[in-house]
């Protein structure tokens, strides 16, 4: 599979997170959480240059690993963490989308009015690890 591929799949998995809810496949496991969960939170920390900002997540479809680590990845690196659609709800708004991909998972993301962003996570001996170039996409530039 060529690198192209997972980009072109990346955009469109942007159309699953349509409805303002994040999705994070069944499966992944706690180790393969917390690699996906540092990379979401060093892409925010990255935009979001605000200290102790906000981020509202939108709710994944079921509670999973991944959901629970990208809030203490968050929260370690001093953001506050809201939920979408709770009465504390406020922030800036962080979708996600983590599905399976080759021998990997590509990871989505979009800070709504920010950037979005995207990247594979290749399954080795290790564990997730990233695998090639991390995408941005400035909300300016859509």
């Amino acid at each position: 599979m060529t690198r192209a591929l997972p980009l072109l799949l990346a955009g469109l998995a942007l159309t699953a997170c349509a409805d303002n809810r994040s999705y994070v496949s069944p499966g992944q496991g706690p180790a393969d959480a917390r690699a996906l969960a540092n990379g979401v939170a060093d892409f925010v920390s990255q935009r979001l240059r605000t200290p102790h900002a906000t981020v509202m997540l939108a709710p994944a479809q079921t509670d999973n690993d991944v959901t629970e680590e990208i809030s203490a990845a968050l929260k370690r690196r001093g953001f506050g963490v809201t939920t979408a659609g709770t009465e504390a709800a406020a922030g800036q708004p962080l979708r996600y989308l983590v599905t399976p991909l080759d021998d990997g998972d590509l990871r989505r993301m979009r800070l709504e009015g920010v950037a979005s962003g995207a990247r594979f996570f290749a399954r080795g001996p290790g564990g997730l690890q990233p695998s090639g170039p991390f995408t941005v996409t400035a909300e300016a530039d859509r």
